[in-house]
């Protein structure tokens, strides 16, 4: 079986997991990634799984050409008798909201014959968004974000601590990820202000970049950096480095708002946290079904009533059921398997 995930996010641990665990399946001969493979027709691959696809076009040049080139390319693939699956990561770009954008992930869809969710609410966004102008003889099956277990995790809370020089007995949030809306920074903001009453800490790994005009962003940016409970660690941390930030906190914070999915569950999760985050997406919902605390909206009452519920679960070992879960149902092994079953399903 001959499989090709073209994408230019070669370096995205999600990419990383999902290619060596079909790697590992008996009957996959090889699986390749690299985007110009899509072009050519040296390999007849069985499969090609799309993923972003601002990940095979950058969202800056979704224009007409590159559409029809596309377009005309996986019309190739489907002549050729080629199976292609889609999985669904987000509604469209997280940085290119026009319609032109819109148009590009629906052709892609439209030449799907498996569309991969993550959750049941992924599959109502996909037929309130999608429905008209896709594929609708695909077949579509929901399959969970895999953990994170290719992440280094050696350190102690303790030692986790000593490095980043917090007291032992703190309470810390850590937020993991670009802070890319408005209403990410305002999450940011009334989560470290409810904090102050548990002395709480709040870290941010990940850009903040609201979009505003420079100089507002630039004083938005210097205003939640200055709080005296707030630090912010640069916009990247390597993989090896992400276990200092994870075991150093007792809460994890997805900061996202109206985002369909986030690995930041999984990460958490794996790590044995509590995890907090919108209620709404399949965030919400694997937040839900695990029993993790969610907020239904950004207002500052909804957010102090979720930190508090989140301190209140710290000891209850909650953070071990997220890992055992992590561990077995978000196991990358079985995920694969359920990967290859859905492929060879195809008609």
């Amino acid at each position: 079986m001959e499989i090709l995930v073209p994408t230019n996010y070669i370096k995205n641990t999600y990419v990383y997991q999902l290619v060596n665990s079909l790697q590992k399946i008996n009957g996959v001969k090889s699986v390749h990634t690299l985007v110009p493979w899509l072009f050519q027709d040296e390999i007849a691959f069985d499969f090609i799984h799309l993923q972003w696809p601002e990940s095979i076009v950058s969202y800056k040049h979704l224009n007409n050409d590159s559409y029809n080139y596309i377009n005309q390319c996986l019309n190739d693939w489907k002549k050729k008798g080629t199976k292609i699956v889609s999985t669904i990561h987000n509604e469209i770009p997280h940085r290119n909201k026009s319609s032109e954008a819109y148009r590009f992930y629906a052709m892609l869809y439209r030449h799907s014959d498996g569309i991969l969710h993550m959750g049941e609410a992924s599959k109502r966004m996909f037929q309130t968004s999608f429905s008209e102008r896709v594929n609708n003889n695909a077949t579509d099956v929901v399959i969970k974000h895999g953990n994170y277990d290719c992440f280094p995790n050696r350190i102690s809370r303790a030692e986790a601590r000593s490095v980043l020089k917090i007291p032992a007995d703190r309470l810390v949030v850590a937020s993991i990820g670009a802070i890319r809306s408005k209403l990410e920074y305002q999450l940011l903001r009334r989560v470290t202000n409810s904090l102050k009453k548990y002395d709480g800490l709040l870290l941010q790994i990940g850009s903040i970049n609201p979009p505003d005009r420079f100089l507002v962003r630039h004083y938005k940016r210097n205003t939640i950096k200055r709080k005296a409970n707030f630090r912010h660690f640069g916009s990247f941390v390597e993989d090896y480095r992400m276990q200092t930030f994870l075991n150093a906190c007792d809460i994890l914070l997805v900061p996202r708002v109206n985002t369909l999915n986030s690995g930041n569950v999984a990460l958490g999760f794996t790590f044995g946290k509590i995890v907090m985050g919108t209620a709404s997406g399949v965030i919400g919902e694997e937040l839900i079904a695990n029993g993790n605390p969610v907020f239904q909206n950004t207002s500052k009452q909804e957010i102090s009533k979720t930190i508090d519920e989140a301190v209140s679960m710290i000891q209850t070992g909650l953070g071990e059921k997220n890992k055992d879960y992590a561990m077995t149902e978000l196991n990358w092994d079985k995920l694969a398997e359920k990967y290859i079953a859905f492929y060879k399903s195809l008609k």
